[in-house]
């Protein structure tokens, strides 16, 4: 039994893998009829082109009987169905890579747009109002400084000027002499003649 098995089991999964690989190729070929230039690299107008040169019969004349024979050869078929393939291919890449640049170029010049964009509009709301309120403070901070200093050299001024008057006071005192009491004598001589004098001394 599990001899008899083993073969029929072996035999169904080679019978599923030729119809996986049978669906797979037809499946291709699909793809290729709908889009021929995604698959082989032939747009679609020259591989019908091609297709009715390769089934068109080749005339062929008989040394022996000179008569013209139609001649159905698949080398001939597939010679011309692959010929100049590599060309398109290649081409057909040149073109996809030079619109894989330009598409990377667009999204560069996107993304240039979109960061001049945001940096200027992040410099509207947040930096240049920040810059702003910088400067005003320092503006301000300088102007206390300047009425600091000018309060600082007024207050110096009057200092020096008080202290100077108050020299020049003591000075003056110093050198004016006491003023005392006034004292006057008086002194009252007889010389005999019946006249009396009192000089002021």
């Amino acid at each position: 039994m599990a001899d008899g098995g083993g073969p029929s089991s072996s035999t169904g999964g080679a019978v599923r893998s030729a119809q996986d690989a049978t669906h797979s190729v037809q499946e291709r070929l699909r793809t290729a009829r709908k889009n021929p230039e995604k698959e082989i690299g032939i747009p679609l107008e020259e591989l019908e082109r091609r297709q009715r040169e390769a089934r068109k019969p080749r005339q062929f004349v008989s040394s022996e009987s000179s008569r013209s024979f139609d001649v159905k050869s698949s080398a001939r078929a597939q010679q011309v169905m692959s010929q100049g393939v590599d060309k398109y291919q290649r081409e057909k890449r040149q073109r996809d890579l030079k619109s894989t640049f330009t598409t990377l170029r667009k999204v560069q010049v996107l993304l240039c747009v979109f960061g001049a964009g945001f940096f200027g509009w992040l410099a509207v709301t947040y930096l240049l109002p920040q810059y702003a309120a910088v400067q005003d403070r320092n503006r301000r901070m300088q102007l206390r400084y300047d009425r600091a200093q000018q309060s600082m050299v007024g207050w110096r001024d009057s200092n020096g000027s008080s202290s100077s008057s108050d020299a020049v006071t003591a000075s003056t005192a110093t050198n004016t002499p006491p003023v005392g009491p006034v004292v006057r004598v008086f002194r009252v001589h007889d010389d005999g003649d019946g006249v009396t004098r009192r000089p002021i001394e």
